[in-house]
């Protein structure tokens, strides 16, 4: 009987707690997503590949919210999708009920998504009130040429209706998978595993730091609020705690933690060239298939801020390149390379007859980025009136 009023008492004990974890991993489970043992299952998967979580709701803290004209303030910025994983209001649910005009598919990583933007000012969003054409935000953080090739052929099998013409917009991914992929074959450590690693010889040291990783399993939802009070009582928003530690820009993690290698060799030229080809011959596989004009594809050359001098006002969160040695490179170093490989992924959709655009390079400011290459609300809109103004749909 004593141990069954100590069962009670401790279940006494533990429900508020529970109660308090259920409510919690209900309310960050977009954030949780598989780490809520309780409400990942209400996380449905998008229909379409490599898409953002259906319906699902994102709210972040970002220094970088409000209109292209308010900006930078901080507040609050909201991501929504629909059935498909694209990005409301731009998205495929809407575009392809539609009948009055056709719609533009944008398709790309996290500059596409623009998730530090506020919701109506993204690129997708821009292009569609001033063209006053219906376009789709299929962008998603990480994607490349190859996801960007498995949604655009999951569109034309799902969708009620075709897009008139797709924007891809994927060469800083693109190089990123490249980096990630070579990174691995040759067995050398990712930033990402680098940090585990050093996290977990730690852990192995301090018993302490082990029971607090088992609690933050445990209870997920409690430790998301708890970090989220720390953020919003902070000096940083959200979205900055990544960018303090040198994230999101795939190619600044080569050479950071070990030596993966020459940035200007040929060989590593070559090597990312057939990468690149790889993806571009499977694009038109897809469209073949689909019988879509490879002319109504864009290209879109993505813009990088490492040529700017003068940064805005807020902190300078650019991801430098580093070289072989590990040295951090400069300025000037950082946008060569970048330019070498953008512009070599750029010539061989252009030699395989795809159009490519770019942003006039005289025309970029440093307030148009948050980084090295996300793009603040000002730059999200000079983005969609340039697409504005360079797209239009068939005859």
């Amino acid at each position: 009987m004593k141990y069954i009023r100590y069962f009670y008492f401790l279940g006494l004990c533990l429900s508020p707690i529970l109660f308090i974890e259920l409510a919690f991993q209900y309310v960050y489970r977009f954030d949780l997503l598989s780490r809520s043992w309780a409400w990942s299952g209400t996380v449905k998967p998008s229909l379409l590949p490599n898409g953002l979580p259906a319906k699902a709701d994102y709210i972040y803290d970002s220094r970088w919210a409000g209109t292209p004209t308010e900006f930078p303030s901080r507040g609050p910025v909201r991501l929504r999708t629909d059935k498909y994983g694209t990005i409301l209001p731009s998205g495929l649910s809407r575009a392809s009920k539609d009948t009055s005009s056709g719609y533009v598919l944008f398709c790309g990583g996290s500059t596409t998504e623009s998730s530090s933007v506020s919701e109506g000012f993204r690129p997708a969003d821009v292009f569609a009130k001033l063209s006053k054409l219906g376009a789709v935000n299929a962008g998603k953080s990480g994607k490349d040429i190859y996801g960007c090739i498995e949604t655009i052929d999951g569109i034309f099998r799902l969708a009620n209706k075709r897009p008139s013409r797709i924007v891809i917009a994927t060469n800083v991914n693109t190089l990123m998978s490249f980096a990630q992929e070579k990174i691995r074959n040759q067995g050398s450590l990712s930033a990402s595993a680098e940090k585990n690693s050093v996290k977990n010889s730690h852990l192995i040291s301090d018993p302490l730091s082990s029971v607090k990783k088992y609690v933050l399993q445990v209870f997920p939802g409690i430790a998301r609020f708890a970090t989220k009070l720390r953020i919003d009582n902070s000096p940083y928003a959200e979205q900055e705690f990544g960018l303090i530690s040198g994230c999101c820009h795939g190619a600044s993690e080569v050479n950071r933690y070990s030596s993966n290698f020459h940035w200007n060799s040929d060989e590593l030229k070559s090597e990312y060239a057939q990468h690149v080809e790889n993806g571009l011959n499977q694009l038109k596989a897809v469209l073949l298939k689909h019988d879509f004009p490879a002319e109504n594809v864009l290209i879109f050359k993505e813009p990088h801020s490492f040529s700017f001098k003068v940064w805005p006002s807020w902190p300078d969160y650019r991801q430098w390149l580093s070289d072989y040695s590990g040295r951090q490179l400069n300025s000037q170093e950082s946008s060569q390379i970048t330019d070498n490989f953008d512009d070599l992924y750029a010539n061989l959709f252009l030699n395989a007859g795809f159009k490519v655009v770019a942003f006039p390079e005289e025309k970029l400011s440093s307030e148009y980025f948050i980084d090295a290459v996300h793009l603040t609300s000002k730059g999200a809109f000079e983005i969609g009136k340039y697409y504005a103004q360079v797209i239009s749909l068939p005859r």
